[in-house]
């Protein structure tokens, strides 16, 4: 479950269009933050 997301650098240029053509509406905030709720079999890195 998602609780947070955060802008870096990198939604800045995106947002400021920088060397590429604009494309709205865009999803900002690929650093997201939050809490494991289930995992699928096998997974033993996480744990809810």
């Amino acid at each position: 479950k998602i609780l947070f997301t955060s802008l870096c650098h990198t939604d800045v240029y995106f947002w400021e269009a920088k060397g590429q053509t604009p494309m709205f509406p865009r999803i900002f905030g690929h650093e997201a933050g939050g809490i494991v709720e289930s995992v699928g079999e096998g997974v033993t890195a996480v744990a809810p």
